[in-house]
């Protein structure tokens, strides 16, 4: 009922049945008055709404039910019929469109959650790739090394020798060493 909603929202909104009367502009008396009743003048409906801070849709529900508005809209005197039907069809439209706007956000949040999904699977495809990678340069780096051990040892065979550069690697009589400085010229 109307005005059982109308007690229970001030009740809830702590207010005294004497302020909000007055703030409406009717007495205490008809206040109460109102709460006995389903149906009222739209113009203390509206007034009600500022005065608690409470949306008109908080005293009739658009939720689907606008058959329901409808009977509401029959009990109420006829100067505010056609307001409160413009009202309400305005209300519906505001809560189709944030419906609508609520549906499209949590779409878009599953498309980015998806998107991220994907970039973290691409990652990590990625990761496995360069780690492979580096095992496979650590592989050649390894043969590389073990070809020019065995080519130096092959020449150590033959009497050659070969000059090392600054900061290389040398094999002599089957050892390699670091050579950290220019070698010395072959006197």
């Amino acid at each position: 009922m109307l005005g059982e909603k109308l007690q229970q929202a001030i009740k809830n909104a702590d207010y005294s049945m004497t302020d909000v009367a007055g703030q409406i502009g009717i007495t205490e008396s008809n206040l109460y008055k109102l709460f006995k009743k389903d149906s009222f003048e739209i113009a203390y409906l509206l007034k009600a709404c500022e005065v608690l801070n409470l949306p008109l849709s908080y005293f009739i529900n658009t939720d689907n039910k606008y058959n329901e508005n409808s009977q509401i809209l029959q009990k109420l005197p006829n100067k505010n019929k056609r307001h409160l039907d413009i009202s309400l069809l305005q209300l519906k439209d505001k809560d189709e469109m944030y419906e609508r706007m609520l549906e499209e956000k949590d779409k878009r949040i599953q498309e980015i959650k998806q998107d991220k999904e994907e970039i973290k699977q691409e990652k990590e495809k990625l990761e496995k790739k360069l780690d492979e990678k580096d095992k496979r340069i650590e592989e050649l780096e390894k043969i590389a090394f073990d070809n020019l051990r065995s080519k130096q040892e092959t020449n150590n065979y033959r009497g050659f020798v070969p000059q090392a550069a600054a900061g290389g690697l040398v094999y002599e009589n089957g050892k390699c060493t670091e050579v950290i400085d220019k070698p010395s010229a072959a006197v």
